[in-house]
Parts: structure tokens; sequence; C-alpha cells
């Protein structure tokens, strides 16, 4: 229910495995956990919405800084495994209670390229750019895709992102161009 979501949203999540936290909530203190009580409702359902597969930001305790990280599954307790990549390019894991205030939704904290990316002017529109992938030559349009991209290359780099994006060429908003460098105008 909403008032669970709501209560739930106020603390740290209870039963989370997390071992970055401190058994002190002092870690709260750190966060910017500002929202208008008009903008909560729509906050949590935002945050009912969140699956395997969602680009979110991470608050990380031990490094005093957010992350992007993406939502690798939900256990049984609907605890979420967010996966996210640490400063030295270690891939870790936090399950957390999605109303907790470690989590937020994507750029609400995090704004930086992943390792790797850079930026580069769109050839299919004016003054726009893509998120291109040096590895792989692949471009998006967007850096929630490049992150979920980046990261669930790290979990296992066999992951074809053809099951999150379009095909070459097709350029709808907010949708990767998925090819070579060269990719159909990107």
């Amino acid at each position: 229910t909403l008032e669970q979501l709501i209560s739930g949203l106020m603390c740290p999540s209870k039963g989370a495995v997390d071992d970055e936290a401190p058994s002190s909530p002092q870690w709260v203190a750190e966060l910017d956990v500002s929202i208008h009580p008009s903008e909560l409702e729509a906050a949590l359902r935002q945050r009912s919405a969140w699956g395997p597969g969602t680009v979110i930001d991470v608050y990380s305790a031990s490094t005093g800084r957010w992350f992007a990280g993406l939502v690798a599954q939900i256990n049984r307790d609907q605890l979420l495994m967010v996966r996210f990549v640490d400063p030295n390019g270690a891939l870790l894991a936090k399950n957390l209670a999605r109303t907790d205030l470690q989590l937020a939704a994507f750029g609400s904290h995090f704004a930086e390229m992943p390792s790797g990316f850079r930026e580069v002017p769109s050839k299919s529109r004016p003054n726009s750019v893509v998120y291109m992938d040096a590895t792989s030559g692949m471009k998006f349009n967007n850096l929630e895709l490049a992150w979920r991209h980046h990261i669930e290359r790290l979990i296992d780099p066999s992951v074809d992102p053809a099951k999150y994006a379009e095909r070459p060429g097709t350029m709808g908003l907010g949708s990767p161009c998925v090819g070579p460098v060269g990719c159909y105008g990107a």
C-alpha cells in the first residue's frame, strides 16, 4: 500500500543485506532526501515500477557518493539487487528495499558517463549528442541506456543489448543506435 511505501521511504531498509552501511544511521545524514510531499506519491509510483534492467542511482556509504546502478533482480522478499561499478572499476552489489533512501531515480544524483564512453555529435539529430562505447563502437542516445549496456557487459560479456535496444537505423526517441560507429546517421 502507499502507506507502507511511505513508511519504508522514511527509514533505511530493514533486513537488507548491505555491508556498507554502518550500524548507526549516520549515513542517512549524508543523503539529500528533500522531497516535497506533493511529489512523494509520484516518486513512490516510479519506484514501484523499478524492475530488472532499470538503471537507477545508488548511494555507497563506504565511498560517500552516488553511482549509476542496474537493478539486476528482485528477490522473494522484494529487495532489489542493484549492481554498480565503484571508482576502481569493480562490480559491486547491494540488496535494498525499493523505498530505501540509498536509491533514487537515474540522474537524480549522478550524471557521469560510463568508463570507456565518450560523447559524440549525432549525425541524424542536429545539435544533439550520442554516447559511444569505444570498446564495441555502439552508440546510445541517452546515458541511461549507455549505463545499462556498460553494467550488463561487466556482469555478462555475452549479453546482447538488442534485447532492450532498437535495431540499427531505427532512431526512435531515446533509443540507441546499435551497431558500428557509422550506424545510420547516429
